[in-house]
C-alpha cells in the first residue's frame, strides 16, 4: 500500500524527455512513476493531478534567502512556486564564517537591501553553527557555498585594497575550516553534509583571480574592445538577443544592394 498517490497529471520527470500522462506513487522515502491503470492501485492518500503537472521539485540555484529563511522557515514564497532546494551564499554574500559579530552585523546591514534584515533565531560564527540553524526547522533543502565577503572582511577588513600574501595564506585557512564546496541538505527532517576538500578547494582557488596579490584580473574581451562578441561568439549556451531598432538600421546600411 502506498502512503501517497498522484494520478492524472502530466509528468514531466527532468530528463530532457516529453512529458507523458501517468502516476506518481511514494512508499517511504521512494518514489516511482507508474504509467497504465492505476484503479487497482491503494494508497493512504490519493491526489487527482488532472489538469497539473507533476514534477520533481525546482533547485533554485541562485538564492537570496540566507537570512529570511531563518525568520520565516515555511519559506511559502518558494515553497508554493515548487522550489525544494536552494543555494545560499551566492554573489559573495554569505553570512559565514563570522568571527566578529560586530562585523557580521555591520555586514548584514550593508546587504539588507537585497538579503533584507530579519529577527533571528539565535547567533552564530561558523560555517558549521550557520548551518545547523537551518536543521529541522526550514521547508526546503539548502546548499551553501562560503562567498568572498566573510573571507576578506576577516583579514583584510573593511579597507579597500588588494590583500597581502599573509591576508591570503588567513583567507585560505578559513576556506578550508569552513569546507569548499559545503552543503548542508535538509531532507525529510534529517541533515546531511557533505564536504569536499583538498583538490576541489585549490582548484577554485587557483581561478579566484582576485584573491591574488600578483595576479591582474583578467580581461573579458581584447583591451579597446567595449562591445559584447557578436552572437555568434558566444557559444551555443546563451539564448540569441533579438537586434535593437538601431542595429538592424546599421544592418540594412551596410547590406550590398
Amino acid at each position: 500500500m502506498l502512503d501517497l498517490l498522484l494520478k492524472g497529471g502530466l509528468i514531466v520527470d527532468g530528463t530532457g524527455n516529453e512529458g507523458f500522462y501517468g502516476a506518481a506513487g511514494v512508499q517511504g522515502e521512494t518514489l516511482r512513476i507508474i504509467r497504465g491503470d492505476v484503479s487497482s492501485i491503494e494508497a493512504a492518500r490519493v491526489i487527482d493531478a488532472s489538469g497539473h503537472v507533476v514534477t520533481p521539485g525546482f533547485i533554485d540555484v541562485h538564492a537570496h534567502s540566507g537570512l529570511v529563511m531563518l525568520a520565516e522557515p515555511r519559506h511559502e514564497p518558494k515553497v508554493r512556486q515548487g522550489v525544494t532546494t536552494e543555494l545560499i551564499g551566492v554573489d559573495g554574500n554569505s553570512y559565514a564564517p563570522f568571527k566578529s559579530h560586530d562585523d557580521f552585523l555591520r555586514f548584514v546591514e550593508l546587504n539588507s537591501g537585497l538579503d533584507g534584515n530579519p529577527p533571528l533565531p539565535g547567533r552564530w560564527s561558523s560555517v558549521a553553527e550557520y548551518l545547523s540553524m537551518f536543521d529541522r526547522r526550514v521547508a526546503v533543502n539548502v546548499a551553501y557555498i562560503i562567498g568572498n565577503s566573510p573571507l576578506r572582511i576577516a583579514t583584510v577588513g573593511w579597507n579597500n585594497r588588494p590583500p597581502t600574501v599573509r591576508e591570503l595564506a588567513d583567507m585560505k585557512a578559513l576556506l578550508r575550516e569552513g569546507g569548499l564546496p559545503t552543503w548542508r541538505l535538509r531532507r525529510h527532517g534529517r541533515a546531511r553534509r557533505a564536504v569536499s576538500r583538498g583538490g576541489p578547494t585549490r582548484r577554485h582557488l587557483s581561478h579566484s583571480r582576485p584573491l591574488s596579490p600578483r595576479r591582474p584580473v583578467p580581461r573579458p574581451f581584447p583591451r579597446g574592445h567595449r562591445d559584447r562578441p557578436p552572437e555568434r561568439d558566444r557559444g551555443p549556451h546563451h539564448a540569441p538577443v533579438p537586434a535593437s531598432p538601431e542595429q538592424r538600421r546599421r544592418e540594412s546600411a551596410t547590406r550590398p544592394g
